[in-house]
């Protein structure tokens, strides 16, 4: 790991005057006078200055789901946009919904947890965890799995092959396209994408497998419908319990093209099979993922065991242990705040050369 005390402060400029509404990005934060400062976690790595000359950056703190909503936004990205382009700045905006808000300019940096491999000016970044849930849900002092005579494969979640449930999906994606070839520019991307049904092929290929052995809570509505507050703190515990006694689980996109189950594994300290889905991970510059997460390509999902199998058979116990260490670790070094923000100091200057 890099020392704070060696790392070079990245130099972001915005106009403070152009901000006077709407949340702002994690790294940032608003003063009792309403201005927009770095968030007290950050101030190692990250600096405002006041001239946009002085900057590394050009870097909007309201993220996109704010600003594209009206007109007065809209003017505030493209004033931004002007700035940079006038000293040579790349321009830096957060969209942080499920899918890419369009910040009407080819030449912008998007940081979204859903980037897309496929598209330019993306960088991934992760969804943070508002609690630890190992400490949460297991323990103050974490434990690997110990016990690996078998090497089972866990799932908590909706996945439902109900036509119902297809036919839902598939109007809005409908309506939300419509819209886009209509003039909205709303959503930079919105390809069609079935949650809900691939997760089940995928889940139901592998419960068939004889090379793996599965531990499956196939729930059939989002969140398995809990509304009241109890029925929604036992279907959580439910869902890291399942993590948390599996050596590895299962995660897919949602609606938007990442998933949350894949930082929630890591932190419980065990092994993401991730179904890639032309998506980036965030920090790849920082981190080597085939060490730690087993990765299934698209269009080989209905193969996953055999990845799984393949990640496992040069794979010590000992080794086993090691990785289940190495993916709560990265976790901790990389998703979590502070340090979260050491690693986007890096991945931002690695981008910037």
């Amino acid at each position: 790991m890099i020392e704070k005390d060696s790392l070079q402060h990245v130099k972001l400029y915005f106009d403070q005057s152009f901000f006077p509404e709407g949340y702002v990005f994690d790294l940032f934060l608003r003063s009792t006078d309403g201005s927009i400062q770095i968030n007290s976690e950050a101030t190692d790595y990250f600096t405002i200055v006041e001239k946009p000359e002085d900057a590394d950056l050009i870097f909007i703190p309201v993220p996109l789901s704010e600003l594209v909503k009206n007109q007065i936004g809209r003017e505030k990205i493209k004033s931004h946009v002007q700035i940079g382009r006038a000293f040579n700045k790349k321009v830096f905006v957060v969209s942080d919904a499920d899918l890419i808000f369009n910040p009407g300019f080819d030449d912008v940096i998007i940081l979204t947890p859903g980037a897309y491999k496929s598209l330019p000016n993306q960088i991934s970044i992760p969804a943070l965890l508002p609690k630890d849930p190992y400490i949460k849900w297991v323990g103050e002092v974490w434990e690997p799995i110990r016990d690996l005579s078998r090497f089972s494969v866990g799932f908590c979640g909706q996945a439902t092959s109900h036509g119902l449930k297809y036919l839902k999906d598939r109007l809005q994606y409908l309506q939300l396209n419509a819209k886009k070839l209509l003039g909205d520019k709303t959503h930079l991307y919105i390809p069609f994408f079935f949650a809900a049904s691939e997760r089940a092929k995928i889940l139901n290929h592998l419960e068939k497998s004889s090379l793996i052995d599965t531990d499956f809570l196939k729930r059939e509505r989002y969140k398995g419908g809990g509304k009241s507050e109890d029925d929604l703190m036992q279907l959580e515990s439910e869902f890291f319990e399942n993590i948390n006694r599996n050596l590895f689980t299962v995660c897919i996109r949602g609606f938007g093209n990442y998933s949350v189950r894949f930082f929630q594994t890591l932190a419980m300290g065990r092994i993401p099979v991730v179904i890639e889905s032309d998506s980036l991970l965030p920090f790849e510059s920082q981190l080597n993922y085939d060490k730690f997460i087993v990765k299934v390509p698209f269009e080989n999902r209905l193969k996953a065991d055999k990845y799984i199998h393949e990640f496992l058979k040069d794979k010590t116990l000992v080794d086993l242990q090691r990785i289940q260490s190495e993916c709560r670790k990265v976790w901790l070094d990389y998703f979590r705040k502070p340090s979260y923000f050491k690693a986007m100091n890096i991945e931002l200057r690695n981008y910037l050369r």
